[in-house]
Formats: structure tokens, sequence, C-alpha cells
């Protein structure tokens, strides 16, 4: 029950502080580690009028020598092996690739709807009829089978791919696709007979040997069993028969993916971060190339001819893994590869590593590694409340000697710049920094007809709900007052880190006995909140239990807000707020989340650490630049937004042209997809930042009352395992009703002196 309790607290307070503790968990099978401008988005284009692909005619495409080694072919796109060969797509066409030559080969227009299947020939499978067998010279599919058109409508797939005489679909049922009802359908290819697997929170599969399908997917029972440090990422195999075959790989970590199975070697091979990864026979992941590009969860890739081929942000990237040099290497443990390490690898020739394997959780646990002699780290990247300051106290550190890193830490925020240094020395580099704010959503409340002012206390937060709860829930099912999955549970778990936020200090032990407190936990007994049961909920019940609360519009959103993005133009409007204070007119406190760089002093590469670490204080991204320094205040878009409003308007242009020809029964057509294309680029012009100038003046405003939470690191670290069971304990008991709120108080503030005590 403890333990049930625990990982439920830690979920909470993940999704409290937008992942600031346990980043890399993926709810509900979507990737981590992605930027919040990519969540920015615009809509799917519009479709356009069908041009016939046929009367196209298709120049083979030049394959790229890049300067680290790889190849690239521009514009490619959905790799398989075939024939001992690669085809994609790119341009409305299928290519041919011989890996060595210097241009791929353009064989037939690909029908619209069709999709490459490889094995020793290429198929195509077509979901719209139901067609599956080889491509005739001139691009048809010879139907070897016809599989149920009806059937095949019933599903949302996003993987496909051939095996032996089966096909294999990675699928959502498409009335409702939901996260973690993901299936895994077989076809018979000899019979058109199909069988459906349950794969919940399934992400990729690729081809496999004997008929057998490769799957990735994110178990969250290793998440629960290691308390979060196992990301829960895996390999499986599944063979002809739909059985489990038996694990590939583990450890993959957030952005591990594009796997591609080497059937000559026996082989799985994958990317992300910069490197290829070679399963070994025991399912670790072993490095066997480098590489600058962006790869991550869920891009296609083949294996062939000795040659992998990943899809990349600008085409098919090919890599021959081969033996990787140990010299100008750094291993980083933890972090995510970001655009400036490759940008470092690509300037310097040296090879970066982030290992996201495992996850240190604790000053000892980083102690032990760098005391290991197995340990090749040469810097670790740790959230600030994991243990850091211990870490520095102890000397267990390398200090930063770089005047350059040193003048850059003093031009920050003083609540960061003193989270980095200890006693006028540098042993920490900002790597990830997030202010997580509440918000409030307008276009929510309009919608609803709510037109109660903005709490600024918990107290009248709760009046709020109950007000909701009594005149607005059953007429409003699609909306909520806040995103309550747990319940009480949940408002105990914020009002206990908030509490601390604002309270605790290094010099007296934080107390809970205060009339505010005490009168807020009465408000909360005395409400109905429709508590959850998680100690019986299964972990997929209760991923579904807070998936089914967030896909709610909230009026009060608790969650993370991400403030440089903010814009005011935005669908819906969400205003930044600064979380609830207890007795109003209090100064609030808003959690920031800062993961630092520190540096293992035992490396043999610490010069190059340190040139690493000047090179990222240089050449900063555009939201580290704005929220480390207060005096920055240059707005930026995403690094794809010139390249998207082109797109967009070529598109536009396009269908103009057609438009000065076009009849009457085409000309409505194209004027409605002209003006889809146009309110796009409006949405891109308003929305889509990387740092937006509602952000830097929302960010500006709540950022005084950042805190880093160094003074309550008792309720997150893992320091002190069994101080952490023990508060633990006293919050179920309470929750089970066996403490009232006087008691529940009394004995908190009775162990939080004891802990304080033992630290003196």
């Amino acid at each position: 029950m403890k333990r049930v309790f625990c990982v439920l607290l830690s979920l909470l307070l993940a999704l409290s502080s937008g992942g600031a503790l346990a980043s890399g968990i993926v709810l509900g099978g979507a990737p981590s580690g992605e930027t919040a401008a990519a969540a920015a988005e615009p809509a799917p284009e519009p479709a356009a009028p069908a041009q016939d692909a046929a009367s196209v005619a298709f120049a083979p495409l030049a394959v790229e020598a890049q300067a680290n080694g790889d190849a690239l072919i521009a514009g490619a796109a959905s790799p398989v092996a075939a024939e001992g060969m690669l085809y994609f797509v790119a341009g409305g066409a299928v290519y041919a690739y011989t890996p060595g030559e210097a241009e791929a080969e353009a064989r037939f227009a690909l029908p619209q709807g069709v999709r490459l299947l490889g094995g020793e020939t290429l198929w195509g499978f077509d979901a719209a009829t139901g067609e599956v067998g080889p491509f005739t010279a001139a691009g048809a599919i010879d139907a070897q089978v016809q599989l149920d058109a009806a059937q095949l409508a019933a599903y949302a797939p996003y993987g496909v791919c051939r095996s032996g005489d089966f096909l294999w679909m990675l699928a959502y049922d498409a009335a409702a696709p939901t996260a973690g009802e993901e299936q895994l359908v077989r076809f018979d290819l000899t019979t058109g007979d199909s069988e459906v697997l349950s794969m919940p929170y399934a992400l990729e599969i690729a081809t496999y040997k004997d008929g057998g399908v490769l799957v990735l997917w994110q178990d969250l029972q290793r998440i629960t069993d290691s308390m979060g440090t196992d990301l829960g990422i895996v390999v499986d195999a599944i063979d002809a028969q739909g059985a489990a075959a038996g694990n590939i790989a583990s450890g993959l970590g957030a952005q591990m993916g594009g796997i591609a199975y080497d059937a000559q070697g026996d082989t799985l091979y994958c990317s992300g971060a910069g490197e290829i990864k070679q399963a070994q026979p025991d399912g670790t992941l072993q490095t066997v190339a480098y590489a600058p590009v962006t790869t991550s969860m869920t891009r296609p890739a083949a294996f062939a001819g000795g040659v992998y081929a990943v899809e990349g942000d600008d085409g098919l990237v090919l890599r021959a893994p081969g033996t990787v040099e140990a010299s100008q290497r750094l291993t980083i443990l933890g972090g995510l590869m970001d655009d400036t390490a490759r940008a470092f690898m690509e300037e310097t020739g040296a090879a970066v590593t982030f290992d996201f394997s495992r996850v240190l959780t604790s000053s000892e646990a980083v102690r032990n590694d760098m005391l290991s002699g197995a340990s090749d780290v040469d810097i670790y990247v740790l959230n600030v409340l994991l243990g850091v300051q211990p870490l520095m106290e102890k000397n267990y550190l390398a200090p930063i000697e770089s005047e350059a890193l040193q003048a850059d830490v003093a031009s920050m925020y003083p609540q960061i710049a003193q989270a980095l240094t200890m006693d006028g020395v540098l042993y920490a580099y900002p790597q990830q920094f997030q202010l997580v704010s509440w918000a409030v959503n307008e276009d929510a409340c309009e919608a609803v007809g709510w037109t109660e002012p903005t709490p600024t206390t918990f107290s009248e937060l709760l009046s709020q709900l109950a007000l909701w709860e009594a005149e607005y829930a059953e007429q409003y099912p699609d909306y909520s007052y806040t995103q309550l999955y747990l319940g009480g549970t949940q408002l105990l778990s914020q009002a206990l880190t908030q509490y601390a936020l604002m309270y605790a200090t290094d010099d007296a032990p934080l107390r809970f006995d205060t009339p505010a407190f005490v009168a807020l936990l009465e408000q909360i007994e005395g409400m109905d909140l429709g508590e959850a049961n998680a100690e019986e909920m299964s972990t997929e019940e209760l991923m579904s239990s807070v998936m089914a609360a967030l896909n709610r519009e909230a009026l009060i959103d608790t969650l993370t807000t991400d403030v440089l993005t903010v814009s005011d133009d935005a669908t819906p409007r969400k205003r930044p707020i600064a979380p609830m204070v207890f007795t109003e007119g209090e100064t609030p406190a808003i959690q920031a989340s800062l993961s630092v760089y520190v540096l293992n002093p035992n490396s043999p590469r610490l010069d190059l650490a340190v040139q690493f670490l000047e090179y990222v204080s240089a050449h900063p991204d555009d939201r580290m630049r704005i929220a480390l320094h207060p005096q920055e205040d240059e707005p930026a878009r995403p690094a794809d937004y010139e390249d998207k409003v082109a797109e967009l308007q070529g598109e536009i242009d396009a269908l103009s042209a057609q438009l000065e020809t076009a009849d009457a029964a085409t000309t409505g057509e194209l004027q409605d997809a002209i003006a889809q294309y146009e309110s796009q680029l409006d949405v891109l012009e308003t929305t889509y930042w990387a740092v937006s100038p509602d952000g830097i003046r929302y960010f500006r405003e709540l950022a005084p009352y950042m805190t880093l939470g160094l003074n309550a690191d008792f309720f997150f670290n893992a320091e002190d395992a069994s101080a952490t069971e023990a508060l633990n304990d006293l919050l179920l008991r309470y929750l089970d009703g066996q403490l009232n709120a006087q008691q529940l108080v009394a004995e908190l503030d009775q162990k939080l002196e004891m802990m304080y005590l033992e630290q003196m």
C-alpha cells in the first residue's frame, strides 16, 4: 500500500510540476522530451484536389554524402527493405536504392493511400480496398489476398509491416482512439483471417523473423516497479501465432526509436539522440555509430544492404554501423540530445552520447556511480532537487573553472545562480529549466457561463469547486472546474506541496499545525470529490482515469502551463496565474524545475566536458536564453517556422494557379482549400512560437515568485527512503480515516522536526 501511494504521489507531483521530478515518463504512450513548441503545431493540412500521379515523370534522386559520414536522401520517407534493396517514397513516387550507389531509381507512381510493405519482394497494402500483394511494374497491386475493407475501416492504423505470410497492423479503434487501448492486428495473407491482440501503450512495430513482429512499447509495470527510475520503454518479440516470444531490448529511454531488424545479422537496430544502437544478446544496447541528426521514437526505419535508414526531418538518413572510437567522446548520463549538442558535434568532431537508460535519484547514487570503476560517465544531468546540494557540500563534484561560464551564471536570476554555486565556487550549469504555472482557461469559463472571480487562495478554490459540482458539472460533462483525477488525494498533495514551497526554510523545521492549513484540511474533508480507490486500480486503470480527466476542459488548470509559449490569441485562451496561497495577501510560490550538468571529477575528459558546457553557454536555445536571464526580451520562432510558412504559401500559390483555369465545378473546392491554408497561416503567425511576446510578459510577471523548492526537497528527493516512507504512511492513515486533520498535522510536524534534527 505504501509503495502504491508513493508511486501515485510521485506521478501527481510530476504532473503538477511539468515532469520536473520524473522527466521522461510517458503518459498515454506519448513520447516525452518533445519541446512545448512542437505541441503548438498547426492543424493537419486540408485535402487539395487530387492530381494524376501517373502523369508525372520522376527523375532519379541524388544520395548526398554528409560530412559526418552519413548519406541523406532529401525529402524521402517510409523506408522498407525488400530484395536486398531499400525502397522509399518521395514526391509521390516509389524509389529503389542499392546502398553505396550515388542515386536512387524511380520505379512508379504510388497510388494514393497505398503503403509499402517490405519482405523478399516489395508489396503494397491499400487499407481502403483491403488489397494486399506485390506491385506490378506499373505500380498497381497484384492482389494476393483481399482483406475485409469494412473490418479495416474500424481501425486507425499507425504502424503496418509484412512478415512472412502475415500482415501486422498497430492501430487504435477508429471510433474511440484511446491511449492504453492500442491493438496489434494480425492478418493471415494466405486466408485473409485476422486476430486482434491487445497491446497497450505500443508505439512502433517492425518486421521480425519467422513471420513474427517486433513491438516498441512502454511497459508501465517497469515504471511502477522501479519507482520511475526505469522509463519502461522496451522492444519485445511477438511470434507468428501472436504469442510473446521474449524481450529483445530494454532501457531504450524516451528518445530511442526507429526500430529495424537486420535479418542477415539477426540484429535489432534503433536510433535516437544522435546515435545508432545495436541490441545485444542480453537485451542491452550498444552504440555503434554517432550522427548529429534528430531522430526519436516512432520514426520509420529499415535495414538493407548493411545500411540502417531512418526517417529524419529532412529525409532519409543512411548510416553504416561500425566501430566507435573512444577518443573525443563525452558520455552524459541523463538529459536529452538537443540541437546545441548536435551542433557541437558537427563543429568539433567530438561524439556526445546522452545515456538515458537509467536514472539516478540521489546524491548517494551519483557518488557510487562516480566511484565505480565501470562508469564511463563524464557529465551527469540531475534535477537540483535530487541531491545536487549534498554533492556540492561533500566536494564530490568537479569545480567548473571557466570564466565564461562563471560570468554567464552571474547574469542569471539569483534563485538559479544560487542553486549552481556553493561558497563562491561554480559546480553546475543549467541543462533544462521550466517555470510551472497554473492557468485560467478563459474560453472554457465563457463557454459554461462562469463569471466567478479568479481565486487566489485554496479556500476560494475549494468553494468554487463546490459551486461547480453543485450547479455546473452535470450540465457540462465535457468540462471540469479542475483536473480531479485523484479526488481529495490530488488536492491534499497540491496543498502540501504549495505549503512546503511557501514556508519551508533552512533554519527551522516546517510546521503544518497552523489555523490556515488545518482549516483547509477540514474543508477538503467536508467535500465529496469522487475519491478514486487507487490501491484497487491497475496501473492501466489509473492511467485511463488520469487521461479521462485530462481530456475535459478545465476552468482552472493546475497542471503545467508552459508560460513561454502562451499566446493571448491561441485557442483555448489560457492565462497563466500563480498557484493558490493559504491566506489572502500572501506572496505565492511558483515552483521552477531546474536540471543541471555536473562534472564527474574522475573523468579523463574534463577539459572536453568544460568545452561542451562553454559551447552550450555561448549557443543557448531561445527558451533557455529568456528563462535564465532577466535582461533578455527578444521573442523567437521555432526553427521550422519559416519552412512551414513557405510550405503553406506554396500550397496557396499552387491552388491559386489552378483557380485561374478552373471550371465552375472545381472553383468552389479550390477556394475552400485556399481559405483553409490561409487560416493555417494566420494560426502560425499568431500562435506558433518558441518564445512568444505574451509568454515573455507573463514570465517576467511570475518570475519574482519563483522557487526551486530546495528547502522543501524532503517532499521530492530519494535521499532518505525511510523518511519518505514514513511521510507516505501518515498520509495513507489520514486518507483511510485513521487520523483527523489535527492528528495528521501533529504527526507531520513531529516527523519533520526529527528529520530536521537529523540533518543538523
